[in-house]
């Protein structure tokens, strides 16, 4: 997938971050951008068209980029978005809940056109990653044990493995 086919929702309430987030996205190649203001806002346009991509802003009206991941990921139609956090938050108590979640990436606050760029590329990996090389065994014949004590970890994981 390149990012020119992306479809990419932001979700930021700050107009002057918005559009530096933009700005770069399009120097990267992504043609089909949004913006929304909230989580809620964010919801309801992805309930019309579903993005590849969600990248968000940790303080919104409303809620948290925790509380909109967590949401998506309990929805079975949103729950396979690639999600990239943005956040000035560093605490334990912050990042776990959105790792168990199954974010993409997080971004910490400030962060540089390289950083974002990196994070958009694990999103394209995410979104369509390597296939497993064929070594010395069939692929159809490996059998993987995936063990967390979260479902949504397990979705994640499960996800990824079978797009390899």
């Amino acid at each position: 997938m390149q990012a020119a086919s992306l479809h990419v929702l932001l979700v930021e309430p700050s107009s002057t971050q918005a559009r530096i987030v933009e700005g770069w996205l399009r120097d990267f190649g992504v043609r089909h951008l949004q913006r929304v203001e909230s989580g809620e806002a964010a919801l309801e346009t992805m309930a019309g068209q579903l993005p590849d991509l969600v990248i968000s802003a940790m303080h919104l009206p409303g809620m948290t980029g925790t509380d909109l991941v967590v949401r998506m990921r309990e929805s079975e139609h949103f729950r396979d978005t690639a999600f990239i956090l943005i956040s000035s938050e560093t605490g334990f108590r912050y990042l776990e809940p959105l790792r168990q979640a199954g974010v993409t990436a997080i971004l910490p606050k400030p962060f540089d056109e390289p950083q974002l760029h990196t994070s958009l590329t694990a999103a394209l990996h995410f979104l369509e990653p390597e296939p497993l090389a064929e070594g010395s065994f069939a692929p159809e014949e490996l059998q993987v044990l995936l063990v967390d004590d979260l479902a949504t970890a397990r979705r994640f994981m499960r996800q990824i493995l079978e797009r390899m």
